[in-house]
């Protein structure tokens, strides 16, 4: 199992690891949760609407690894493969409002169930 670290629910890669503490800023320990958050309250790529839909959706043709997730939270994209979070990068600037828009959204339905 090297270059991956077992999560309570999945698994991080210890690419995704490095990735969020270069990118995010967030300590080792933190990886998994933040990982889990991203996963239960980020924008999915399929809940996504105009242009952070299309960028995500480029992103999903386009990416050179095989993917099964997608998602944008706290303007950090999160790219996960069969449950496993491969990596994350910035959103870049010009999706940050749109990005905000569907968070507030999709929180706004959470809170209604």
């Amino acid at each position: 199992m090297s270059g991956r670290r077992s999560a309570g629910d999945g698994i991080v890669t210890g690419h995704a690891v490095q990735r969020s503490r270069e990118r995010l800023g967030i300590p080792k320990k933190s990886v998994e949760r933040n990982a889990r958050k991203a996963l239960e309250h980020g924008v999915h790529r399929l809940k996504a609407t105009g242009k952070l839909r299309r960028y995500l959706d480029y992103l999903w043709w386009h990416g050179k690894t095989p993917m099964n997730g997608i998602c944008v939270y706290h303007r950090n994209v999160y790219i996960f493969a069969q449950g496993i979070l491969v990596t994350v990068f910035p959103l870049p600037k010009i999706y940050h409002e749109a990005a905000d828009k569907a968070e507030r959204k999709l929180k706004e339905s959470q809170h209604e169930h």
